[in-house]
């Protein structure tokens, strides 16, 4: 399971609730949350700043917690009808609202 801002609040939780279910997590962080993702029980940790596809992949699962340029490099690391969560899509995230809205909540990859 990949997930995109595992150092922010929602992120810690995911990393945790993922990692104590078993799954093997990689999550996303600035280079200074990197140790921090790891003892929250993050398999691999990812510099944000990184190509996905160079250092993940491919991923059963994606949980977005951030949008934007890491949306985009989560896709090209998802497998094949593996599912998208977006948990929080702001105004920073691009795209026009309607478009928001119709991306839903999960999203199983073509």
């Amino acid at each position: 399971m990949l997930i995109l801002g595992g150092a922010g609040n929602v992120g810690a939780y995911a990393v945790q609730i993922a990692h104590r279910a078993g799954a093997r997590v990689i999550a996303t962080a600035s280079a200074g949350d990197l140790d921090y993702v790891r003892s929250l029980g993050a398999d691999e940790a990812v510099d944000r700043n990184e190509r996905l596809e160079d250092r993940a992949g491919p991923v059963d699962a994606v949980v977005d917690l951030v949008g934007g340029e890491a949306q985009a490099g989560s896709f090209a690391v998802l497998k094949r009808g593996g599912v998208r969560g977006l948990g929080c899509v702001g105004a920073g995230s691009g795209g026009s609202s309607a478009s928001r809205r119709e991306a839903g909540f999960f999203r199983g990859a073509n």
